[in-house]
């Protein structure tokens, strides 16, 4: 990789980064409900008909 290119020159990297900061957050909110004890199936997309 070439490091003397400006930072918009690499949107893949940029993408990655914004991915990654998302897993995270997501990661973390699992972490958390389940510390506390959060049911989240009803909160989850489509989990009313697995559930069923």
């Amino acid at each position: 990789m070439d490091k003397t290119r400006p930072p918009g020159a690499w949107p893949t990297r940029a993408a990655h980064d914004r991915e990654a900061a998302l897993r995270r957050r997501r990661r973390l909110a699992l972490v958390l409900a389940a510390d506390f004890g959060i049911d989240l199936d009803g909160h989850l997309i489509g989990a009313q008909e697995v559930a069923a």
